[in-house]
């Protein structure tokens, strides 16, 4: 098992080299949330210091896909994992085992 200081080392590594999609697979596999209509992550313009955007994005029962800003490692780490496994409730809710329509509702 490999180190906290490790781990970040390699999540730095990866958001230096411009592989922000890599180090966010990593988090979805290390923090084990992944769900079987995840379809991946898509990256977006980046965020500004005040404000980060994470969306679930695709038709419900399709892969949904989480879209992400290109320097998502410039914030907390534990702000990134909290977003990630917030939209991936999205992703849970837009499976075809619950369907739910109403954005409002998936909120």
């Amino acid at each position: 098992m490999e180190s906290k200081e490790t781990f970040l080392q390699l999540i730095k590594n990866y958001h230096e080299t411009g592989q922000t999609i890599k180090a966010a697979l990593l988090l979805i596999d290390k923090f084990e949330l992944n769900q079987p209509n995840f379809g991946g992550i898509l990256l977006r313009e980046k965020a500004d210091p005040s404000y980060i955007l994470f969306t679930a994005e695709g038709k419900i029962g399709e892969p949904i896909f989480i879209r992400i800003p290109e320097n998502t490692f410039e914030f907390p780490l534990e702000l990134m994992v909290n977003l990630l496994a917030h939209e991936m409730v999205h992703v849970i809710q837009k499976s075809k085992a619950l369907s739910i329509e109403i954005r409002e509702e998936r909120e």
